[in-house]
């Protein structure tokens, strides 16, 4: 057997596999790379809104929006005072549309010292009268906040405008941050198969460029004589072994800049860590965190599945 002709075969067949293997692995890493400037756009991009809303939910007058809606609701509730409508505190609450921006607890005291009755001798709830002289006392205290239709319907529109502007911007941080966990950019077979080009580049190509040329004399099974023929010393400090080293060593650092150029494609855990402090309602003040709970209550609410019963039947 020729040695010199399957060693050069090798290397060749080798070479050709690592330059087409090489091609898509490099050409992967430029479209991770241009995907990762886009995304490290697009979170400054989500960082600069986040802070933007966080600025203008600060401005706006939730309060006066929450005293305004419970005014409202005690007029809604001196009509159902008027019809004899009894219903439990948390019916009125749903049924009287006060504020979910507001705080259900202080909104539930405030129901309770209207209707229940405080005298603990008697059981029965307050009377009718009782019931309005209170209600009469609470409309006193919020009349002052009844605000113009204008004022009002200015603060409102601010309001929930705000509030779909930063549903939807936390939307986006969600599945921005479950991206940016699975970080496919710095991708690991990228990594591995780096490596593996090397390994071959140094395996299948110059190994085999080291030993050629070989004695053609020397039999197949002669494994020993063929082994004592390759003086990897003597080649090193040899002509053929400055070439060599002279191609190896800018492809194995050609490799190395790869290898961290695909490790630089990790997203930064800070930048996560800030888009989560803005990824949930109730991180931009406490009155959208008001309405995440009241949510949540009114989805477990034994109001809301009656009414979903109700609904349900009626198809």
């Amino acid at each position: 057997m020729d040695w010199n002709i399957f060693f050069s075969s090798v290397s060749q067949v080798t070479g050709i596999i690592i330059a087409f293997w090489g091609a898509f692995v490099v050409t992967k890493l430029l479209s991770n790379e241009s995907d990762y400037k886009k995304n490290v756009s697009k979170i400054q991009s989500l960082f600069n809104i986040s802070h933007s809303l966080l600025m203008r939910t600060l401005a706006i007058n939730y309060e006066a929006y929450n005293l305004n809606k419970r005014y409202e609701a005690l007029l809604e509730l001196k009509k159902c005072i008027v019809n004899s409508e009894i219903n439990s505190i948390e019916e009125y609450y749903f049924k009287l549309k006060f504020s979910w921006y507001d705080d259900r607890e202080s909104i539930f005291n405030l129901l309770k010292e209207i209707l229940e009755n405080t005298d603990n001798n008697n059981s029965d709830g307050a009377s009718k009268e009782e019931i309005n002289l209170r209600l009469e006392k609470k409309l006193e205290i919020y009349k002052a906040y009844n605000y113009s239709n204008n004022s009002m319907n200015e603060i409102t529109i601010n309001v929930h405008k705000t509030f779909v502007e930063v549903y939807e911007n936390t939307n986006k941080i969600y599945f921005m941050i479950k991206y940016l966990k699975s970080n496919p950019e710095s991708s690991k077979i990228i990594h591995w198969s780096l490596i593996t080009i090397s390994i071959l580049f140094c395996v299948g190509v110059i190994f085999p460029m080291c030993i050629i040329p070989i004695n053609t004399n020397i039999c197949i099974k002669d494994v020993d004589s063929l082994i004592s023929q390759i003086s990897f010393i003597g080649v090193l400090f040899s002509f053929k072994g400055l070439i060599l080293c002279l191609i190896t060593i800018p492809f194995l650092v050609l490799i190395l800049y790869l290898l961290i150029q695909n490790w630089k494609l990790k997203y930064k855990a800070k930048s996560i860590e800030t888009l989560e402090s803005y990824a949930e309602k109730g991180d931009y003040n406490k009155y959208l965190k008001y309405w995440e709970d009241n949510n949540m209550y009114y989805k477990d609410s034994t109001y809301y599945k009656s009414r979903k019963n109700i609904i349900e039947e009626a198809k």
